[in-house]
Parts: structure tokens; C-alpha cells; sequence
């Protein structure tokens, strides 16, 4: 484990955990969280993000890699190493943050406390949105708050002939956009739970859930090159 000098070691009573996954290990863009967008790599802007939100005490990288160590170390976040079994590519999300939980230790001091689970393939994601899935549960008015856009869309699906059939409209009668349900679909920039129901389930979804929205434009999620080179050109949301 390392950790950041500048990062308090206490554990206070209530902590909200911002937990950032890194792994070196990325097929598709090799070492994708050290790629810049704008000034800087993806996950120095989720840090940054981080530290801009009012209501966060505590931000660490879960990383296998020394050079994304070193550049979270840059940027003011705590470090903890993830063992081997922790860093293949099946490897979920709630293991990493798991694992950050634990090794924080003294788990009863984090009763009623938060973690944020912030995904660095996000790039666009402000303070004020860590801030809007946090607020509602520490006040309790939520278990469960993640970043999302809103849409209305005439959804189908296939069914067992493997034709497609209408999931939430009738295909003969083409209603009002604003008419269809809306939809939260989900950006994967920012999940927020209750720690004791996240060790628990092992889950970013627990009991009472919620969405924030996000502009579209916002909801960017960085999975290839293409998505990358996309992300470098949106230079007005930088």
C-alpha cells in the first residue's frame, strides 16, 4: 500500500470515500488512464474532479501500475496497491473498492459513512456531480445515487422469432417524444452508496435509488480510440 503524505491517515466518524479504479492492465487503449484529455490524463481529471467537490473528505486510486500510482500521487490522491488477484480484466469495480474499504480498516468507524465509486473513463465529470449523488445520501433522503441522462427514447427489442417488437410504445401509433416514459441511462462516471449496505451487498446499487443528471454531452464514456479522440476534440467542455 501507499500512501499520500498529504492524505490524512485518521478515519473520522463520517468520511465520504471517493474511490478511483485504475487499472494498467487496459486492452483496448493500452494504459487508457494516463491518456491526456485537454491538459490532463483521465485519472488526474477524476482526481481533480474529486478534490473540487464540497463534500468530499477522502480521495484514493485503487491501482496495479506504478506509473498511474505516480501520477495520482501527483494530483494529491492516496495510493493503495491492489494485489495481484485484483487486477485481470474480470475483475469487478466493487472488488477494487472492496478491497480500498478494507484496507482503510476500523470498519465500524465508517458506519455512517459514503464511498463514491468514480470511474476515470468518464472524462467530463465535474465536482458538482459528485456533490448531487452524495447530498442525498448523507441527508438520508437516498441509499443510492448515480450519474445518468434522461431520455425519452422509442425503445425495441428482440424478440424469441428475431423480429423486433415495441418495449415502451405501440409501433402503430407514433406518440409525442415528450409522451414516451423517460429513461435514466446510466453514464458510468459516478455511483454513491451508504458504506455499510455497499460491504454488505458488495453493490453500487442498494435500497432506496436515485439518478443526478447529466447534459448528454457530459455523459461521454471512454471505452475505445475513437471515444477517446472524440473526448480530445470536445475542447468546450474541457
Amino acid at each position: 500500500m501507499v500512501t499520500n503524505s498529504k492524505e490524512p491517515t485518521q478515519l473520522f466518524e463520517r468520511e465520504v470515500v471517493c474511490v478511483i479504479p485504475a487499472r494498467g492492465g487496459s486492452k483496448g487503449i493500452p494504459l487508457k488512464n494516463l491518456k491526456k484529455v485537454g491538459d490532463h490524463s483521465l485519472v488526474a481529471r477524476s482526481i481533480r474532479a474529486c478534490f473540487g467537490a464540497e463534500l468530499t473528505t477522502r480521495v484514493i486510486v485503487s491501482t496495479d501500475h506504478a506509473d498511474i500510482a505516480s501520477e495520482a500521487l501527483r494530483y494529491g490522491a492516496q495510493v493503495i496497491g491492489r494485489p495481484r488477484n485484483l487486477s485481470g480484466d474480470m475483475v469487478s469495480s466493487e472488488s477494487a473498492v472492496s478491497h480500498v474499504i478494507r484496507s482503510l480498516g476500523v470498519l465500524p468507524k465508517l458506519q455512517d459513512s459514503v464511498v463514491v465509486l468514480v470511474q476515470a473513463t468518464s472524462p467530463f465529470t465535474k465536482p458538482q456531480d459528485l456533490d448531487e449523488t452524495v447530498r442525498p445520501v448523507l441527508t438520508g433522503t437516498a441509499d443510492s445515487v448515480f450519474t445518468a441522462k434522461l431520455a425519452h427514447p422509442f425503445s425495441w427489442h428482440e424478440s424469441a422469432n428475431g423480429f423486433l417488437q415495441p418495449t415502451n410504445h405501440e409501433g402503430q401509433e407514433r406518440l409525442p417524444r415528450q409522451v414516451i416514459p423517460p429513461t435514466w441511462i446510466e453514464t458510468g462516471a459516478v455511483y454513491t452508496t451508504r458504506i455499510p449496505l455497499f460491504m454488505e451487498s458488495q453493490s453500487r446499487f442498494n435500497g432506496r435509488i436515485k439518478a443526478h443528471a447529466v447534459e448528454p454531452e457530459r455523459a461521454l464514456e471512454i471505452d475505445s480510440w475513437e471515444e477517446l479522440e472524440l473526448a480530445q476534440r470536445m475542447t468546450w467542455l474541457h
